[in-house]
């Protein structure tokens, strides 16, 4: 039998979740086309607006890594690793017994219900420094993240 638990740990702190939300925000960013090279206020409002929606909602889509004690790289898009192994096995026919009946397997967990709160509450505290590194091209995990919040960096190199 495979027991999985959320210790209070290993929920995601404000800084693990501002550093997963900014780069998220910045790759929803870097999917837009014809992303103009001087980007007026108006402009990087509405884009504000437009993304913030998308990369609140996308953070339902993470997953906490067990395996890994610490870091946001603990936190993933995707399905654990532990989870696609058992429906494999269930696929397969072998009998799965859990305290999580199958049909929450795939919802969102603590973790990524915390991580959007996180993100809402950071958006929507920190909207004019977040504009401001849209129109400067800046990042917003050193603005936001570390200088205004003052948390550790979490990145090794410029994401």
């Amino acid at each position: 039998m495979l027991v999985i638990y959320i210790r209070n740990e290993s929920l995601p702190s404000k800084c693990e979740s501002c550093s997963v939300i900014a780069r998220e925000f910045k790759n929803e960013l870097f999917k837009i086309k014809n992303l103009p090279k001087t980007i007026s206020r108006n402009k990087a409002e509405e884009l504000f607006l437009e993304l913030s929606e998308n990369v609140c909602q996308n953070m339902l889509s993470y997953r906490l890594d067990p395996t890994r004690d610490s870091g946001i790289e603990r936190f993933f898009k995707g399905t654990p690793e532990a989870l696609r192994q058992l429906k494999e096995l269930r696929d397969k026919g072998v009998k799965i017994t859990m305290d999580v009946p199958e049909d929450l397997w795939d919802k969102p967990g603590v973790e990524s219900s915390l991580l959007k709160q996180h993100c809402e509450n950071i958006l929507e505290e920190f909207e004019d420094i977040i504009v401001e590194t849209i129109i400067n091209k800046t990042s917003f995990e050193i603005f936001v993240c570390s200088i205004e919040m003052k948390c550790p960096r979490f990145y090794k190199k410029e994401l």
